[in-house]
């Protein structure tokens, strides 16, 4: 729980107030005690919503983990910051949601991603 930025949750906390963050974290520290060989597909909605940066940087530690492990990670994220330090591959929707939304508009290595021109991401890696 302490490697996932949860350490300061006590037992009588886990309860239906955690944050969606916190309870995809709570389900990731249940899953990291199963031994799975590198047969694992975690999805994971905003990881980072809610966590300080000593803790994001505990969590990304635990994604390398399993990346090492031969995990696949896929993340839904908006914190730009954490997605430059920790995607191998981005797919880049847009900005736009509703009918002008769901269209591809740049994906690959991040760093080319970062500096494509259709990219809503376009030079905001920092």
């Amino acid at each position: 729980m302490i490697e996932l930025g949860l350490g300061y949750l006590t037992l009588g906390q886990m309860s239906m107030n955690l944050s969606g963050g916190e309870a995809q974290r709570i389900k990731l520290a249940k899953a990291l005690g199963v031994l799975s060989g590198g047969q694992s597909l975690y999805i994971l909605d905003e990881p980072t919503s809610g966590l300080n940066e000593i803790d994001i940087a505990k969590f990304q530690n635990v994604l390398f983990s399993l990346q090492k492990k031969g995990e696949t990670i896929l993340i839904i994220e908006h914190n730009l910051e954490f997605v430059a330090k920790v995607a191998d591959y981005i797919i880049d929707f847009g900005v736009y949601g509703g009918n002008s939304g769901g269209k591809i508009v740049a994906q690959g290595d991040p760093k080319d991603v970062f500096a494509s021109k259709t990219s809503s991401l376009y030079k905001l890696d920092k």
